[in-house]
């Protein structure tokens, strides 16, 4: 029995010291990135719930999924490293700081960054060791900027600001840095940390391919499109995550072709689709490849070879109307509508945008990426711009969170423009002012300005001028019209319509007609010089033009305060030939005349006032009536 025992015992002692060999072996290939060496080690180990490791070696397989999950791109891989996960946590003694660290990885992998926000901040807690608290403190901040939670992103720097950093723990937060930026589109800026990481840390890129594909774009988004392709390059040969490999043979077709180098464009999409006939990136390529087969015709006969009788090829159109209704909520609807677009802009047909706008009125802008706001700017633009008022206004009205993310500046300032001809006015000025936050230029705040006044909102327009730095003459003679119709007669105000002449000089009419506006509210004679001289082109603009209306206006209140009938005569006759039944001219005419005694013609005048009905019109009848009676007075 005895000797029995000892057996028994150096056995067990054996296999404890083989577990605790091949756990260790698991480790190392663990850490020096043989993660399927390793696989395969803890895997055996785990065959024996009762081994002292079974609970460490669930764990680490978690840990070896996760890495796989991420090299390859591959979510089952990840989807394991949770169960795994999971498996572990009724055989823990306790749920420490590496469980809880490796379960945000998990999520933040997954792209679940509501979910690893908690786990890091548990993690957080359970920290034993400076290190791991740093290290939680910087998955933290990853996944903060992920979500845009500037807050936490605050509170957190200031923490880890303070900690003693490691060599890599400060080169992960330099890239976090970069990544920050990159998610605000601040790739210029973005890019000179992510630089310094590719530089000296390309390992941790390797390690994460998603961050090397987001230095790459970052280069090619901030318009560096030669070291752009280096870097695409570069993680073709070295990453082995599926996803990062399909996005960068995209985006190396788009920057080839983007250069002219249609041929080798063409093979890069070639390649993908070749490789991923069935991801989403290999359609884009083919809704890529329709609009390029229209633009050259040759091209169709080379496609033919490589693609025999792909659909895409047959039938472009069906394609891409079948791939927009199968895929209207997803990534690859943006796409497909691009296109949609383009065919839409070509056949200028009323039921295909009436379709257009239903397509727009659905698609939800918050959830769009860079490369779709890209390819619909590239694609509409230059239709938008020649498109007809009425067309822009509809398609603009379908969606217009739509049209202020995707397109450019000169793009809804024309579209603005649009919405004026079709009397959309608060839309304009809702419209001007986004771009006016978007781009702070004064041309813009200029624009926006304009539009209130235009709108009539003078106090609105002047606050916009006010924040305008560089003022030239349309600044002083927007600002001058808006205190003429205020009617303010403020320092402020006068100085501003005596320097629009002087800034915009002698030959601007209009500076011209504010200067003596000006001159007329500070009781300064009448230029009747002026007047007569440009009679026919204030008459041509008195109907349409406020400034011109309050100009003649004035000087014939003041004509008619001091009693010069006659001169008013001069000067309005003009005016009477030009306008052609102006009741404000006619009016004050047969005022005039009545005045001078010229009764005849005055009646010569009654007959076109008697259909009016504003209060000089009323004034001129009351007047001619009573002279009239007191002229039978005098008779009798």
């Amino acid at each position: 029995m005895i000797s029995f025992s000892f057996a028994n015992v150096n056995k067990t002692n054996i296999e404890l010291q083989k577990e605790k060999f091949i756990y260790k072996n698991a480790l190392r290939d663990y850490y020096l990135g043989s993660y399927y060496e390793a696989l395969d080690e803890f895997i055996k180990i785990i065959k024996n719930p009762k081994s002292p490791y079974f609970a460490k070696s669930l764990l680490m397989l978690s840990k070896v999924y996760l890495q796989i999950g991420k090299r390859t791109g591959l979510k089952k891989y990840l989807w394991t490293s949770l169960s795994y996960l999971n498996l572990y946590i009724p055989k823990a003694k306790k749920l420490d700081w590496d469980f809880y660290y490796t379960k945000g990885n998990i999520y933040e992998a997954l792209e679940f960054y509501e979910n690893a926000l908690p786990s890091y901040k548990l993690s957080l807690q359970k920290a034993s060791k400076e290190d791991q608290e740093i290290d939680s403190i910087i998955a933290i901040l990853r996944v903060a900027a992920w979500l845009k939670k500037i807050d936490l992103v605050t509170k957190y720097v200031i923490l880890v600001n303070m900690a003693k950093l490691k060599k890599n723990q400060k080169k992960e937060l330099n890239f976090i840095k970069g990544m920050q930026l990159f998610i605000k589109e601040k790739y210029s800026q973005s890019f000179k940390y992510f630089l310094k990481t590719y530089k000296e840390f390309e390992s941790y890129l390797i390690d994460n391919p998603n961050y090397y594909l987001m230095v790459a774009e970052s280069a090619y988004r901030k318009g560096d499109i030669g070291f752009s392709k280096i870097l695409f390059r570069r993680i073709l040969n070295l990453i082995k995550n599926k996803e990062v490999i399909k996005k960068s043979l995209l985006r190396m077709g788009d920057i080839l072709i983007k250069e002219g180098d249609v041929n080798n464009g063409l093979n890069y999409y070639y390649q993908l689709i070749s490789k991923y006939p069935k991801s989403k990136e290999a359609i884009v390529a083919k809704l890529k490849m329709i609009l390029l087969m229209k633009r050259d015709s040759r091209l169709q006969n080379i496609l033919k070879k490589f693609f025999k009788d792909d659909e895409f090829i047959k039938d472009p159109e069906d394609f891409v109307v079948k791939t927009l209704v199968k895929n209207r909520t997803n990534y690859l609807g943006i796409f497909a509508l691009g296109n949609f677009g383009t065919i839409v802009f070509e056949l200028n047909n009323d039921k295909l945008y009436k379709r257009l706008e239903w397509e727009l009125s659905l698609v939800s802008v918050d959830r769009m990426k860079y490369e779709q706001k890209e390819y619909i700017d590239s694609l509409w633009s230059s239709y938008l711009l020649v498109l007809k008022p009425k067309r822009v206004c509809s398609l603009y009205l379908s969606n217009k969170k739509f049209f202020e993310k995707v397109f450019s500046q000169t793009v809804l300032i024309k579209i603005s423009n649009d919405l004026k001809v079709c009397k959309k006015n608060k839309e304009v000025i809702k419209l001007l002012k986004f771009i006016t936050k978007r781009w702070n230029k004064d041309t813009n705040r200029f624009l926006l300005a304009k539009a209130f006044f235009e709108n009539r909102d003078y106090q609105d327009s002047i606050k916009t001028l006010e924040n305008i730095k560089n003022k030239d003459c349309k600044y002083y003679k927007l600002y001058a019209k808006n205190c003429i119709m205020l009617e303010n007669k403020g320092i402020k105000c006068l100085k501003m319509m005596r320097e629009s002449q002087k800034v915009c000089g002698t030959e601007d009419f209009e500076a011209a007609v504010i200067a003596r506006y000006a001159n007329l509210i500070e009781n300064e004679e009448i230029d009747y010089k002026f007047i007569n001289n440009f009679s026919k082109r204030l008459s041509n603009k008195f109907k349409k033009d406020l400034i011109i209306q309050k100009f003649v206006k004035k000087f014939s209140q003041k004509l008619i305060d001091e009693s010069k009938y006659e001169d008013l005569i001069k000067i309005l006759n003009p005016f009477a030939k030009n306008l052609k039944n102006s009741c404000y001219i006619d009016s004050l005419l047969a005022i005039s005349y009545v005045r001078v005694g010229k009764m005849a013609y005055a009646k010569s005048l009654m007959d076109d006032i008697s259909k009016c009905s504003d209060n000089w019109s009323k004034i001129a009848k009351d007047i001619y009536e009573s002279q009239k009676m007191i002229a039978r007075i005098k008779n009798e």
